[in-house]
């Protein structure tokens, strides 16, 4: 909305929502827009389109940032395994031998 103000036109709360869906170009968005700006129209819908590019471009620099901040702590960890960690577990001692379960009988 800030963007839209900078160009000369005040949007509210709920005329922004009226417009969420004009960049797909749906056309009640088309319609609010129209009503809100006047003559101002494509200049609102170039801010709208500019605000949606900003917003992507810091989800995108966002989402790097995580990927790399896992892929460093992922060589750090992976790094601190010492030789004591590593070593194999011993086997279990054998327990007793199982015994067959045993056959029933059938009463004839």
């Amino acid at each position: 909305m800030s963007l839209a103000g900078d160009r000369g036109v005040t949007v509210s709360a709920d005329q922004a929502r009226e417009l969420d869906g004009l960049l797909a170009g749906t056309p009640g968005a088309e319609h609010a827009l129209h009503q809100v700006a006047g003559g101002k129209a494509s200049e609102v819908h170039e801010a709208v389109r500019e605000a949606f590019v900003d917003a992507l471009g810091a989800s995108l620099k966002l989402s790097a940032a995580v990927v790399a901040a896992g892929l460093v702590l992922a060589a750090v960890l992976m790094r601190r395994t010492s030789e004591a960690d590593a070593a194999p577990i011993p086997p279990m001692p054998a327990t007793a031998v199982p015994r067959p379960i045993p056959r029933r009988t059938t009463a004839v």
